[in-house]
């Protein structure tokens, strides 16, 4: 059962974040009318960023959606535990492309 709580709260919160990254990548790229190779890579470069700021925002929407009010120390242990595995991706993400924006010396 725990498991179940964590994979449904993990996906949940993808996609959730999914979605948000997806309506901001359209908006900063031109827009669902704009077209050709430039509106990918802006689409892109968006998608990812607002990806990661999102999920942790997804995470305490998806916790909350399936909480329904009542006290259960194994759904809180099973969030805990997708929460931190998130954390852990948004670090490492963020981390990796600090890496690939700094000028090689």
């Amino acid at each position: 059962m725990k498991e179940e709580v964590r994979q449904g709260i993990k996906d949940r919160a993808d996609d959730l974040a999914c979605f948000h990254a997806h309506v901001v990548a359209r908006k900063i790229a031109g827009g669902p009318t704009a077209a050709g190779k430039g509106y990918s890579e802006a689409y892109n470069k968006a998608y990812d960023e607002a990806f990661l700021d999102a999920y942790e925002l997804a995470y305490e929407q998806a916790y909350y959606e399936g909480f329904h009010g009542a006290y259960e120390e194994e759904y809180d242990d099973s969030y805990r535990q997708a929460y931190n595995e998130a954390r852990a991706f948004i670090e490492r993400s963020r981390h990796r492309r600090r890496s690939e924006l700094r000028p090689p010396q």
